[in-house]
């Protein structure tokens, strides 16, 4: 067993202790035997040993425990009346004169009085009766009276549920019923109108129905074709094929720029006067965003105009290159250059693929982030002690002119620096580095174990005491391990002794077992002094009748009794008014034979090949078909004769009727009509008339049951909104920009607003005077490092000037080492040192580490059984303690043990 982990305990200032666990075993019995303790707790040998004289097995006498039987006790067999007891060979023998009363056959009971010892026989009435039975699950009832002899008498009948079948004058008669129908009707309101009504009771549910009114019910049932509410959406979609059932709701719904008229079945679809498009290709149109207004006047709602040809008169519209070729050479040129210099990291680029010089060129001046870092990570670098044994690592990485330094613990490094201290019961203290760690090592009657995250275990060495026997006795197991309460419990409790009868061994008796000494036949057991006594009792024996002859071996002692044979008939008879018939015979041996049937009325039920059969009437039935001509066209032919209407009809004909029967989709003559109206809702149902129209500016193709609604080419609107327009020569895109396809636009006035077009002689008059000369300057801010100067002699604000800017790398460097500095804290014990060193403006910091000091600061956290944890430094250790029957012994090199305090059980008889 191990030691459990509620009996390991931790102490402050490192102390562990390992108790033994351990349990008591008491030597209080229930019924002598030894109560099984939970758990696995070892118990003293002192304990074990009052256990063994405790267990006791109980001596039991005529039903009532006379003695409880411990190790050493006596139990006493005596001499009773009648009886002498004796031993021989391990054998304990109760000796009677009385032998044996016997029958010669079983026609005989034999009993025995046990306050006058009489024997008294009674032999049985034997018969040749027969026994009448019914088959399992058979309707024949039979109900057994006794006669007046003796005998039985069996009543035949036969039972039937008074509903289907019936007994009438003695004879089966099945009740065929009659077929009982229910009429079909069609909601006219409500959330159902349309469907069928099912039937509400469940009586009327499985009721059958007459072709006339499977009929009627289909014709009348219809769909709702409805004018739903118009909706904005054009999107080209659906969601796949619809069933439309009885009931169902159809509603027609009119989408963006359209309208929907419905007058009964007739739906008309055509388009709005006032509709909006994304793109319309037309000759004359007004679009968004674009108005040409009375008088000529065009306004363009902030839209540009592309593609407009060079303006010519003075009224004419100009186009940008139009623009930009007239400001053209009325502009000085400056220009950015680089200042040549190899501390200079300052970069500067022309955009747009032109010269340093040209008009309009932009310059892009720059400072690389990657030539700063590059520089920092030139100036500022973090090293490690070349030691071999140094936990600390930096390691560099660069990525995107980026230097990162991870700075790394190497935890194993440092465990073969780092000393653990470790005691025995505040003895001297041993040391051993965490790499060697703790060597826990066997003690006495332990073996020390250990598991992941931290687990250590000293379990004591146990054997198993089995408490499976040999003869009784509990096998003694081999080696010294040590044994707990519980099974030393159970094996007292197993441990047993043999009780003989007659050469066989019949009980084994365990602790608390009981062992009974009862009256036997002719016997009667007495306790009295510690003493069993077994008393014979036998007197005479007697016949109760005349049936039995008694005889008695005069040398053996055996009294035979011989009972007569007697015989008797039983009678069968059917119950009153049951359709049951019993034939009777004579056997060749003089008994009856009866032979039994039942009478049936030979036109509801019949007897066929021995078994009965109820005489079912045939169902009539007619066949529906649906019109294909006329105005009753789609509907289901009502049957014409009033006998033919109350027939049924077959599931496969209804089915068949209501898949056949249709209502007709109709295309109507195109109108001209737009309006968005409608009159309700209309019933669709079989051979109705569905017609669809084409409506304003509306084209209907019909294809079958496929219905195309299209607008036609040529369309009249009132208002068209548009995104896109095409008309000739001319795209008002979307959003209302104008492509004027090359051509010019003429008279535009003078411009006012700000987004007004500019004609020509408006641009000319614009561009005069309206040059202006830029410089660059360095910014006057003492955390600014960049240098501009001018080049070619020339100031600050000169025309076609040359300004050079330049960042220094030395200043950056300075910045660099100025801006890192790696530092630890100034604590006496701080096991991290950091050494800076300096050449050529880069600044390298060398990092150690000190396993000595680092042990003074070390934490160590223990626990016992993920208790509360409690913390010693690394450099005071553990200081392991002996606990509940253990002992804590420590060695060089880590080695730890737990002994287990031990001590020996003698054997001496009790």
């Amino acid at each position: 067993m191990s030691i459990q982990p509620r009996y390991a305990e931790v102490g402050d200032n490192g102390v562990v202790k390992f108790n033994v666990n351990t349990t008591t075993l008491s030597n209080t019995t229930a019924n002598g035997k030894i109560t099984v303790p939970d758990g696995n707790g070892l118990v003293t040998a002192k304990e074990v040993a009052n256990a063994i004289n405790a267990a006791n097995w109980n001596l039991n006498v005529g039903g009532a425990t006379v003695q409880n039987v411990k190790a050493g006790d006596f139990v006493s067999f005596a001499n009773g009346n009648g009886t002498t007891v004796t031993y021989k060979d391990g054998a304990v023998r109760v000796n009677a004169n009385v032998t044996d009363v016997v029958s010669a056959n079983s026609n005989a009971t034999i009993t025995r009085d046990p306050n006058t010892g009489i024997v008294t026989v009674n032999a049985k009435d034997t018969n040749t009766q027969v026994t009448v039975a019914n088959a399992t699950s058979s309707p024949i009832t039979i109900a057994t009276t006794q006669n007046t002899n003796g005998t039985n008498n069996y009543t035949v009948d036969v039972n039937v549920d008074g509903k289907t079948i019936t007994k009438e004058g003695g004879v089966l008669k099945a009740v065929i019923p009659s077929v009982e129908t229910v009429t079909l009707t069609v909601n006219t309101a409500g959330n159902n109108a349309g469907k069928v009504e099912v039937p509400t009771t469940e009586a009327d549910k499985k009721k059958l129905v007459t072709a006339e009114n499977v009929a009627k019910a289909i014709n009348e049932s219809y769909w709702v074709a409805k004018r739903g509410d118009s909706v904005t959406t054009n999107a080209d979609s659906g969601d796949g094929d619809s069933n439309v059932a009885a009931g169902n709701n159809v509603t027609f719904v009119a989408g963006k720029n359209m309208a929907l008229q419905k007058a009964g079945n007739k739906f008309i679809y055509a388009t709005k006067d006032d509709v909006t498009f994304n793109n319309v290709t037309a000759n004359n149109t007004t679009t968004t965003n674009l108005t040409v207004k009375n008088g000529g006047n065009v306004d363009m709602g902030g839209n540009q105009v592309h593609n407009v040809s060079t303006g010519t008169a003075p009224t004419d519209a100009v186009n940008v290159k139009q623009l930009y070729d007239t400001v053209s050479g009325n502009v000085s040129t400056e220009s950015v250059i680089k200042k040549a210099d190899e501390d200079n990291i300052a970069e500067v680029t022309v955009a747009d693929n032109k010269q340093s010089g040209d008009k309009n060129a932009k310059y892009e001046v720059s400072v690389s982030k990657a030539k700063i870092k590059a520089l920092a990570n030139e100036t500022v670098k973090v090293n490690t002690s070349t030691a071999a044994n140094n936990p600390i690592t930096v390691t560099p990485h660069t990525e995107n002119g980026n230097t990162t330094y991870t700075v790394n613990f190497d935890g194993t490094k440092a465990a073969s620096e780092i000393p653990l201290t470790y005691k025995a019961n505040d003895g001297a203290g041993k040391t051993v580095k965490l790499s060697e760690g703790l060597n826990f090592k066997n003690g006495t009657q332990t073996t020390a174990e250990v598991g992941d995250n931290g687990v250590v275990k000293f379990n004591v060495n146990t054997t198993t005491l089995s408490n499976t026997t040999a003869n009784g006795k509990i096998t003694v197991p081999d080696g010294n391990g040590l044994v707990t309460a519980k099974e030393v419990a159970n094996a007292i409790n197993a441990a047993n002794w043999n009780l003989n009868v007659g050469g066989a061994t019949v009980q084994n008796v365990k602790a608390g077992d009981f062992v009974s000494f009862a009256n036997g036949n002719g016997t009667t057991v007495t306790y009295k002094d510690g003493a069993v006594r077994v008393n014979a009792n036998v007197t005479d024996v007697v016949s109760a009748n005349s049936n039995a002859t008694i005889t008695r071996d005069p040398n053996t002692g055996i009294v035979t009794v011989n009972a007569k044979d007697t015989n008797t008939q039983v009678t069968v008879a059917n119950a009153t008014s049951s359709p049951i018939t019993i034939a009777t015979t004579q056997n060749t041996n003089g008994t009856n034979n009866y032979t039994v049937d039942v009478n049936v009325d030979g036109k509801t039920i019949t007897k066929e090949g021995g078994v009965l059969k109820a005489v079912i009437p045939s169902v009539e039935t007619v066949t529906l078909t649906v019109n294909t001509a006329g105005n009753n066209a789609g509907k289901v032919e009502v049957p014409t004769t009033e006998a033919d209407k109350k027939k049924l009809v077959t599931a496969e004909n209804v089915a068949k009727a209501i898949n056949e029967s249709y209502w007709v989709a109709k295309r109507g003559d195109s109108v001209t009509t737009n309006a968005d109206s409608g009159d309700g809702d209309s019933n669709v149902a079989a051979g109705n008339n569905v017609t669809f129209v084409a409506g304003k500016n509306m084209a209907l193709q019909k294809a079958g049951n496929k219905f195309i609604y299209a607008t036609k080419d040529d369309v009249t609107f009132n208002n068209v909104t548009a995104n896109n327009t095409t008309t000739t020569n001319l795209t008002v895109k979307n959003g209302g920009n104008v492509d004027m396809g090359g051509n010019q636009v003429h008279n535009v006035s003078t411009g006012t607003a700000p987004t007004d077009a500019v004609n020509v002689k408006q641009l000319y008059d614009t561009v005069s005077g309206n040059v202006s000369t830029e410089s660059v300057i360095k910014k006057a801010d003492e955390d600014n490092i960049a240098e501009v100067t001018v080049a070619d002699n020339k100031q600050s604000g000169d025309k076609n000037a040359k300004y050079e800017v330049s960042v220094s790398k030395a200043k950056i460097k300075a910045l660099a080492n100025e801006t890192v500095k790696v530092n630890t804290s100034t604590a006496a014990n701080n096991p991290i040192t950091v050494t800076p060193h300096t050449e050529n403006g880069n600044t390298t910091y060398t990092v150690n580490f000190d396993g000595t000091k680092a042990a003074s600061e070390i934490p160590l956290t223990y626990k016992a059984n993920d208790g509360a944890g409690k913390t010693v430094k690394l450099s005071e250790g553990l200081n392991f303690k002996n606990g509940t029957q253990t002992t804590a012994e420590v060695g060089d090199n880590g080695v730890v043990k737990f002994n287990v305090n031990t001590t020996t059980l003698c054997g001496s008889g009790r």
